[in-house]
């Protein structure tokens, strides 16, 4: 089982690829294409944020900076719904939930559609975050199951 820097680089991996199939939908300019390779990596770390672990707190240190954000531009009720959620790693088993397909699936693309539906981003950059940090997961379970 790779640790954190194992899934990082699986991620990155997993980004390099992808970006070339995502530029046939639409073609990022530099700076989106940054904020897709973070959400890559974001989503890489994600599953394991039901244990103590380095990405963990990574993933958590990241999540209070945009809630913090979101808090500045008063986004309270995003910000309440956010925090919620970032409670449900308390509540289930190490390699339970966070590790089943469908629910990386479903959490990325409903908090895309919550933060379009608020108008903190566009459709199509909400999308495409959800599509790469989809992406950092399923390589994160993928490595998980050839280690």
């Amino acid at each position: 089982m790779p640790g954190y820097k194992g899934h990082l680089v699986g991620g990155a991996i997993a980004f390099s690829c992808m970006i070339l199939v995502f530029k046939w939908w639409q073609n990022p300019t530099f700076f989106v294409a940054i904020h897709y390779f973070f959400c890559t990596l974001l989503g890489s770390l994600f599953p394991d944020i039901d244990t103590k672990s380095r990405g963990q707190g990574i993933f958590y240190r990241a999540l209070l900076v945009f809630l913090g954000i979101l808090l500045f531009r008063g986004y309270q009720n995003v910000c309440i719904i956010l925090s919620l959620l970032a409670l449900t790693p308390l509540l289930v088993r190490h390699r339970g939930l966070f590790h089943k397909p469908w629910f990386l699936l479903c959490i990325p693309l409903g908090i895309a559609w919550l933060c379009s539906s608020f108008g903190l981003v566009t459709v199509p950059l909400a999308v495409g975050s959800a599509f790469f940090f989809i992406t950092g997961a399923l390589s994160h379970i993928a490595l998980d199951k050839v280690f």
